[in-house]
């Protein structure tokens, strides 16, 4: 699924985290890249990256992982490229200066219009979860697939959803 918003985005993975995984127990409960939120890591879960940590094995910004297993605060994740790679989690200071320790992914279920920039997907369940979009955002969206018979809508569209960028100058 891709959506407008990250807040939508984290929603989505929420519930399929606790539907898909309702009857595994968590290996451990992690604070993700996504923010100050927490959430439980399941053997199996898909992720994707959000910092560019390692080039050279993959572990880059908007790669896709699935966890292997979690000890200690050292995640095990399988890269689709089929890495294994081990991530420990990253302190860092944000833009109010509170320092952050976060794990580079979070949960991929869901994600913005923004991050699947530069992918292209299988299948397409596009959520317009905002009135307002900025212009040309649909358009990303939309051309996450190779054809049009693999998107699906979660709600209908209003025309001021789907405005071209405007090419005036």
């Amino acid at each position: 699924m891709v959506t407008v918003s990250r807040a939508a985005a984290d929603r989505v993975n929420g519930v399929v985290l606790n539907n898909v995984f309702t009857r595994s127990s968590a290996i451990t409960d992690i604070p993700c890249d996504s923010g100050t939120n927490t959430f439980q890591v399941y053997q199996g879960m898909q992720v994707m990256i959000t910092q560019n940590r390692d080039k050279k094995v993959g572990v880059i910004n908007g790669q896709a992982a699935t966890v292997i297993n979690a000890k200690n605060r050292t995640v095990q994740l399988k890269l689709s490229n089929g890495h294994t790679v081990f991530t420990h989690p990253i302190t860092y200071v944000d833009q109010q200066g509170q320092r952050l320790t976060t794990y580079p992914f979070t949960p991929s279920y869901a994600m913005t219009i923004c991050k699947s920039q530069g992918a292209t997907l299988e299948k397409l369940l596009l959520w317009l979860d905002c009135t307002f979009i900025p212009r040309g955002t649909s358009y990303v969206g939309l051309s996450r697939v190779r054809r049009k018979e693999d998107i699906s809508f979660s709600t209908s569209m209003s025309p001021q959803q789907l405005q071209p960028v405007d090419m005036t100058i």
